[in-house]
């Protein structure tokens, strides 16, 4: 009985956080073998689908605790058309030694988020949102997934 009722809890409380916010877009790319080589370009698609206004893009990585460095440094390109909007972005993301966790049993990804800008989107725009990482190390270890999301 206790554990229906945790699963009760769960349940609740996933469409409740489901139901929060004003996401309008919400997508992770995984990367092969937990590792990013500096010619990897990660694209994300925007669609039409997007209803106009001003919208905040978040960039957001999963790690895992091995994660060798305390920070960072991503380019991200994004292209709109119709009108044409281009935007060219430096990110540093830099990590807590809290943060990329502490636990070592099973399987451990902490996910970090960093706020990229603002992206005014017009009804019927599509683009592209295109991202590589600056690090001077060709291949980086431990990132498991990295994504972009945004909302109103």
């Amino acid at each position: 009985m206790r554990y229906l009722y945790a699963f009760l809890l769960l349940v609740c409380s996933t469409c409740l956080v489901s139901c929060l916010g004003n996401m309008s877009f919400h997508e992770f790319k995984h990367l092969q073998h937990d590792e990013w080589n500096w010619t990897d370009t990660l694209e994300y698609v925007l669609s039409d689908s997007t209803l106009e206004g001003e919208y905040e893009c978040f960039v957001s990585l999963r790690l895992t605790p091995d994660y060798p460095f305390r920070e960072l440094w991503i380019a991200a390109e994004t292209d709109l058309s119709h009108p044409i909007y281009i935007k060219r972005d430096t990110i540093r993301l830099a990590f807590e030694e809290e943060s990329l966790g502490i636990f070592r049993k099973g399987v451990n990804l902490s996910q970090e988020d960093c706020l990229v800008g603002k992206i005014p989107i017009r009804k019927g725009q599509t683009g592209r949102i295109r991202l590589y990482h600056l690090m001077s190390r060709e291949t980086l270890p431990c990132i498991s997934d990295v994504g972009v999301w945004m909302r109103r």
